[in-house]
């Protein structure tokens, strides 16, 4: 199952469509009693930032005008850069015929070793990589050493519904991009769980994914990372509904933002801009993005108030690049 990622690139993107691949079919008996979908999981354990040599996560982030905005919450795409490396990799790689997972300079020396635990409803990976060279689709060639593990458990599986729990583990990977024009190295570690609950009739369901850590050292010297953070996606007809909170660290912006939804983000799947919801970001100062009727008659489509003031407003949610995109 895709993991759902919210604020991608700025924007909240909605992946409802990703429940669907939850799914699966049917099974148990015609006696399930009726489905209540919560997806309630375990508290954060605490992450201790590992990366974060200029301690950005302690630096305060000055809040002035209605641009910033969106472009303070573009930290949460370069987050997902990082998990699409693994991903990248790690698809390549179980891509392969045969039993032992190959790199491509195993002549130079360089491997990577998959061990796999359990069956059936709970399977565990890990992933040990040593100067391991990897053809990926969307990074080109990629040197990676470390340690990755990730797993999935179906904790219950009716007629009716489908429940279940993923996690990931990055153990201070390290590596680059092999292509000499982006060969600055990069780090990631951290860890993230989810849970998600889907009603195989109706397709309808829900996701949460906890990320009590994960950093990112990029390709060109930037740090950023996602930390205390959870993100609830609830499928409901054709209504979806969406809450986050979290704290986001970047070196491009010099500090930290502190960002949550006061009031869910909840939007029709043939609308583009939500019919409610507010997001709120903080640090020195604050923002607040409102949608629809909860701008309270300020704005049809999106308002954004800055320090308690009416900064913008827009009849498109769209044009502050802080928008819901139905998913692909």
């Amino acid at each position: 199952m895709e993991v759902i990622r919210v604020l991608r690139k700025g924007s909240v993107v909605l992946g409802a469509s990703a429940l669907a691949a939850c799914g699966g079919g049917g099974g148990g008996s015609d006696g399930d009693t009726a489905v209540a979908l919560t997806c309630e999981s375990a508290a954060l354990p605490v992450y201790e930032l590992m990366l974060d040599s200029n301690k950005y996560s302690g630096q305060e982030v000055t809040i002035i005008n209605a641009d910033d905005v969106a472009n303070m919450l573009g930290i949460y795409g370069d987050v997902e850069v990082g998990t699409a490396l693994i991903n990248n990799v790690r698809t390549a790689l179980t891509n392969q015929s045969g039993d032992k997972p190959v790199c491509v300079n195993e002549e130079e020396g360089g491997t990577a070793t998959l061990s796999v635990s359990g069956s059936g409803s709970k399977v565990e990976e890990r992933w040990v990589f040593n100067s391991c060279v990897v053809s990926t689709s969307d990074f080109g060639q990629v040197s990676l050493s470390g340690t990755y593990r990730n797993g999935e458990e179906i904790t219950d599986k009716t007629s009716k519904v489908r429940r279940g729990e993923e996690f990931q583990i990055y153990e201070d990977l390290q590596g680059k991009i092999v292509d000499p024009q982006t060969a600055t190295p990069f780090t990631i570690n951290g860890q993230s769980s989810v849970v998600f609950e889907v009603e195989l009739a109706s397709g309808d369901g829900c996701v949460k994914e906890n990320v009590s850590g994960l950093e990112f050292q990029s390709f060109d010297g930037d740090y950023v990372a996602l930390t205390g953070s959870e993100t609830f996606l609830k499928k409901s007809g054709s209504m979806t509904e969406i809450r986050i909170k979290g704290t986001l660290v970047g070196s491009s912006v010099g500090g930290y933002l502190e960002v949550s939804a006061p009031e869910p983000v909840v939007f029709a799947d043939s609308q583009k801009c939500p019919q409610e919801g507010i997001i709120r970001v903080l640090s020195d100062g604050e923002a607040r993005v409102l949608y629809g009727d909860s701008a309270g008659g300020t704005a049809t489509g999106v308002a954004v108030w800055i320090n308690n003031q009416l900064e913008q407003s827009y009849d498109d949610c769209q044009k502050i690049g802080v928008a819901p995109l139905s998913a692909d």
